[in-house]
C-alpha cells in the first residue's frame, strides 16, 4: 500500500498490547514515518528463537512425552510497556522443539538500555482450547546477548550474535535449555514503507511481492546472443510443463575463452519460469552484495544463473525466438549421469500462494498423503540413468493382462519412486553392480572399480549434505522454498583413472537446490516486513523444508556407515530370494546364510522361515540356489582395502506364486544380499528381477566392500565441519557416530528410528551453535 495515496485521517492508530490481535499488514500513524524518515540510519534487534530441550514431560499422562511446545519471546525495555510474540506450537515436537522462529524487530538504543529478554515454553493443550502448561522461562540481559557484537555500518546491513543456551527454570528448578541467537539489523531512511513505534516489535511495510509474474524483460539479467551459437536444440520436458533446450557456447564468446565447456549451460523455456527467472535474479543481488541478505552461505547451492537469453529454436522452415532461462547444465562432463530429483517438505504446495489455486493445493496434498513426502519429508520425483536392477522392477508387471502401454507404465513408474523410502532410495542410487561395468582384477592398476566409485559418490554426498544442513540451520530468517528440490547426481558412464586424483573426481559429484517456480526468497530486511501471521507461516514452512534436509542427511549417513563405514569383519551373509509383485508387497519365497569366505561355484537348498526345505512347482523337489564367493584386493592407495565378491549365479525349481487368472502360474524372482559385520553394520542390495522364471539366471556379482579406514564417517563430518571451522567438526564427532543408537540399520523398528534420528539433529545443532561463534558478525568464511 503506497502512503502516498492515502491521507492523514484514512490511517488509524494503532494500538499496542500485550497479546493483542494480529492486524496484518503493521499500520501507524503518518507523524511516525515522518520521524524516522529524518533519521540517516535505524539499527533494530531482532532475535532468532530456535529450540529447545526439556528434561521431562509436561502433560498429565505419566510416561507420555508427546507435547506440543511453542515459546513466547518477551521485551522488558527499560521503559515503556511490556511486549511479546509467540511462536508457533511445534505439533508432537515433544522433549525436543524446534521453531526457527525469527522475531521482527525492535528499535536499538544501545546496549546502555537495560533490556531484558525473557523466553518461556509452554505446552499447547488441545489446540489451545485447555489453558497452557508452563514448562519453564529463560531470562538474559540484551546486553549479554550482543556482547560480540557490533553496529552495522557502510555496506553492512546485519551482525550477529552468537547461538546463546540459556536454561529454563521453573518453581526454582531447571527444566532444560533453549536456544536463542540475538541480531542486529541496520535500515536506511531512503527503504520505502513504515516503521512500527519503536515500543513494539515492529516492522516495516514493503509493497515486494516475490516472484510477480508480471516483471518485464528488461529488468532481468541479458545474456549477449553472441555467446552462444545461433539455435537452440529441444531436449524436451523435465518433470513438468517448462521445456529445455541444449545451449552451445560460441569458440569466440569471452565464456569459452574463460575456459567454460560448449555444454557449460542450459536454457529453460521462461514462458514457464517466470517466477524462477525472479528468484535467481534475486539471489545473483544477494550474491553481489557484502552478507547476501543473510543467505550467503546457502547461495553456494543454487545453480549458477547467467540471465535471459532470446535465441531461435526449431527447424528452418519453422524456426521462432524464444526467452530461455540460462542456468549451469547439471549433465554438462558427465558420459551418463545417474542424477536423483528429491522434493524437500512434507507438504508441497500451499494454496493461494504464488498462484496455487485450491483445488490443486488439494490435490497436492493427496500426492503428499500418499507418497514418502508425509512419512520421511521428502519424496523422489525424477531418476536419471537408473541401473537396470530398478528398471527391471516393472510397477505393472500384475496388470499386464490389461495392455498400458508405454505412458501409463511411466506414470506407474514415477509413483513407485515417489513412494519409495530413503534407505530403498539411497540402495538404488549408488547401486554401481552392472553399471558402469566392471573390466575385471587385471585392470584394477589402471582404473577404479565400480564399487571405489560408488563409496567417494556415497562419501562426497555425505560431506555435502551435512554442510547444506548446516547451511539452513545459520540463515537467519525462514524460507517458504514450495516444491524445491535436491538434486544429487554422479557420473556413472564412465571409471576414473588410477591416477586421477581424489579431488578431480569429487568436483564431477552434484549436489545442488533447485526448483524455485514457487519459492520466496526471503531476505532479514523483508522478513522485518511481514505481519506475525506472516512470519509464522514462513516458520511452519521452513521447519517443513529443514525437517526434509536433516531427514536426508541421516539417511545419507546412516546408508554410508552401515555399507562403508568401516574395516571390520563382514561375519556372514544371507541371500533371499523374492517373488516382486507391483500391486502388493513381495512374496518371500526362500533365503540361505553364508559366511563370507572364498567358494567355488556352490548350489545349496533354499529354506524358508522355519528352516525347512523349500519346496517347488507341486512339491516335486527342493529349490536350490547356485553362487560363489571370490575376494578381491584393491591397490594401495584405495579408499577400500578390498571386498567380498558375491556372484549369484541363479536359483531353480522355485514355487509359484502367482496365479492370475488367464495366465500361466508364474514368479517373478529377485535375490538380496543382506551382509552383516561384527560391529553391528549391515546393508542390502539386490539383483535385477526375471520375468516369469521359475528358473532364473541373474548372473549378477554384488560386492561387500572392505573400507581402509576403520573411522571413513567421522572422517566426512570433520571434513565437512572444518569447512566451517574445526569447533565445528569437534562437535559432529563429539561421541562416535557408528553406533545402532544412532544409526539404527534398514528395516529396525519405528519408534527406534525416531528416537536415533532426534538424537542426530540434536547434534548438528550444537555443531550450529558452535559455527554460530566462528561465523558471528556480518560475514564469516565462506563455504
Amino acid at each position: 500500500i503506497s502512503l502516498s495515496h492515502m491521507s492523514a485521517t484514512s490511517l488509524p492508530d494503532i494500538v499496542i498490547s500485550t497479546g493483542a490481535a494480529e492486524l496484518g499488514c503493521d499500520r501507524m500513524c503518518m507523524s511516525q514515518v515522518s520521524a524516522s524518515s529524518a533519521d540517516s540510519d535505524l539499527v533494530c534487534v531482532a532475535l532468532r528463537v530456535l529450540r529447545a530441550d526439556l528434561e521431562r514431560s509436561f502433560t498429565l499422562l505419566r510416561g507420555v512425552t508427546s507435547m506440543n511446545p511453542y515459546a513466547i519471546v518477551e521485551w522488558h525495555p527499560a521503559e515503556g510497556a511490556v511486549q511479546q510474540v509467540r511462536t508457533r506450537a511445534d505439533i508432537g515436537g515433544g522433549l525436543h522443539p524446534r521453531w526457527n522462529h525469527t522475531t521482527s524487530e525492535q528499535r536499538y538504543t544501545g546496549r546502555e538500555d537495560g533490556s531484558q529478554i525473557v523466553v518461556k515454553v509452554c505446552h499447547e493443550r488441545l489446540s489451545g482450547l485447555f489453558p497452557p502448561t508452563f514448562c519453564g522461562s529463560a531470562s538474559a540481559t540484551l546486553e549479554g546477548l550482543l556482547a560480540t557484537t557490533s553496529t552495522p555500518t557502510g555496506s553492512t546491513k546485519h551482525d550477529t550474535a552468537p547461538i546463546a543456551t540459556l536454561p529454563l527454570v521453573k518453581d526454582g528448578q531447571v527444566t532444560g535449555s533453549i536456544m536463542v541467537q540475538a541480531l542486529l539489523v541496520r535500515t536506511a531512511s531512503g527503504d520505502q514503507g513504515c516503521f512500527k513505534s519503536s515500543t513494539s516489535w515492529g516492522s516495516r511495510c514493503y509493497s515486494h511481492q516475490p516472484n510477480s509474474s508480471g516483471s518485464s524483460l528488461s529488468s532481468w539479467t541479458p545474456v549477449e546472443p553472441e555467446d552462444f551459437r545461433a539455435r537452440a536444440e529441444p531436449l524436451g520436458v523435465s518433470g513438468g510443463t517448462a521445456a529445455f533446450y541444449r545451449l552451445r557456447l560460441s569458440p569466440s564468446s569471452s565464456l569459452a575463452a574463460a575456459g567454460k565447456s560448449e555444454g557449460y549451460y542450459v536454457g529453460k523455456d521462461l514462458s514457464h519460469a517466470r517466477g524462477e527467472c525472479d528468484f535467481y535474479e534475486q539471489a545473483l543481488e544477494l550474491h553481489r552484495s557484502r552478507d547476501g541478505g543473510g543467505l550467503h552461505r546457502l547461495l553456494s547451492f543454487m545453480f549458477e544463473y547467467k540471465g535471459i537469453l532470446t535465441c531461435s529454436v526449431g527447424t528452418d522452415a519453422e524456426a521462432c525466438l524464444v526467452n530461455l532461462l540460462v542456468m549451469r547444465n547439471l549433465f554438462d562432463g558427465a558420459a551418463r549421469l545417474r542424477n536423483l530429483d528429491i522434493k524437500i517438505g512434507q507438504q508441497t504446495a500451499s494454496a493461494g500462494w504464488q498462484g496455487k489455486s485450491r483445488l490443486r493445493a488439494y490435490r497436492q496434498a493427496l500426492v503428499d498423503s500418499a507418497t514418502n513426502s508425509t512419512e520421511e519429508g521428502f519424496r523422489l520425483e525424477g531418476f536419471d540413468s537408473p541401473p537396470p536392477a530398478l528398471e527391471s522392477m516393472d510397477p505393472l508387471l500384475d496388470l499386464a493382462v490389461l495392455g498400458m502401454g508405454p505412458a501409463a507404465r511411466k506414470k506407474a513408474f514415477r509413483i513407485m519412486l515417489q513412494r519409495m523410502s530413503a534407505q530403498e532410495m539411497l540402495r538404488h542410487f549408488f547401486d554401481v553392480h552392472q553399471v558402469p561395468a566392471d573390466f575385471g582384477d587385471d585392470q584394477l592398476a589402471t582404473c577404479w572399480a565400480p564399487i571405489e566409485l560408488a563409496e567417494l559418490a556415497h562419501h562426497e554426498v555425505l560431506c555435502r549434505l551435512t554442510v547444506l544442513a548446516l547451511a539452513c540451520r545459520l540463515t537467519l530468517v525462514p524460507q517458504k522454498w514450495i516444491g524445491s528440490s535436491v538434486a544429487l547426481g554422479f557420473d556413472c558412464g564412465t571409471l576414473p583413472a588410477r591416477g586421477e586424483s581424489e579431488d578431480a573426481v569429487r568436483r564431477h559429484i552434484r549436489v545442488n537446490i533447485f526448483d524455485w517456480g514457487r519459492s520466496e526468497l526471503n531476505t532479514l530486511e523483508r522478513h522485518m516486513a511481514l505481519s506475525r501471521n506472516e512470519q509464522n507461516d514462513r516458520t511452519l514452512f521452513w521447519g517443513y523444508y529443514l525437517e526434509g534436509i536433516d531427514r536426508l542427511l541421516w539417511s545419507t549417513l546412516r546408508s554410508y556407515w552401515h555399507r562403508f563405514g568401516g574395516s571390520a569383519r563382514w561375519q556372514y551373509a544371507r541371500i533371499v530370494v523374492y517373488d516382486f509383485d507391483s500391486m502388493s508387497d513381495n512374496d518371500f519365497i526362500g533365503q540361505v546364510t553364508i559366511p563370507l569366505i572364498e567358494t567355488p561355484e556352490t548350489t545349496v537348498v533354499l529354506l524358508d522361515a522355519n528352516g525347512g526345505h523349500v519346496m517347488g512347482w507341486m512339491g516335486r523337489a527342493p529349490s536350490m540356489l547356485t553362487y560363489s564367493i571370490e575376494a578381491r584386493t584393491f591397490p594401495v592407495g584405495s579408499r577400500l582395502s578390498g571386498a567380498w565378491k558375491v556372484h549369484l549365479a541363479g536359483a531353480s525349481n522355485l514355487p509359484v506364486c502367482d496365479w492370475l487368472k488367464g495366465q500361466q502360474p508364474k514368479s517373478d524372482p529377485f535375490a538380496v544380499l543382506e551382509a552383516v559385520a561384527e560391529d553391528g553394520r549391515r546393508f542390502r542390495q539386490q539383483t535385477s528381477v526375471i520375468v516369469g522364471a521359475l528358473n532364473p539366471r541373474w548372473g549378477e556379482t554384488l560386492e561387500v566392500p572392505i573400507a581402509s579406514s576403520d573411522s571413513p564417517v567421522e572422517e566426512a563430518l570433520i571434513s565437512a565441519g572444518s569447512q566451517i571451522g574445526d569447533s565445528v567438526a569437534a562437535e559432529l564427532v563429539s561421541e562416535p557416530v557408528g553406533r545402532r543408537h544412532l544409526l539404527p540399520p534398514e528395516g529396525a523398528v519405528h519408534c527406534e528410528e525416531e528416537a536415533a534420528y532426534r538424537r542426530w539433529t540434536a547434534r548438528m545443532d550444537t555443531a550450529a551453535q558452535a559455527a554460530s561463534q566462528v561465523c558471528s558478525g556480518s560475514t564469516c568464511k565462506t563455504f
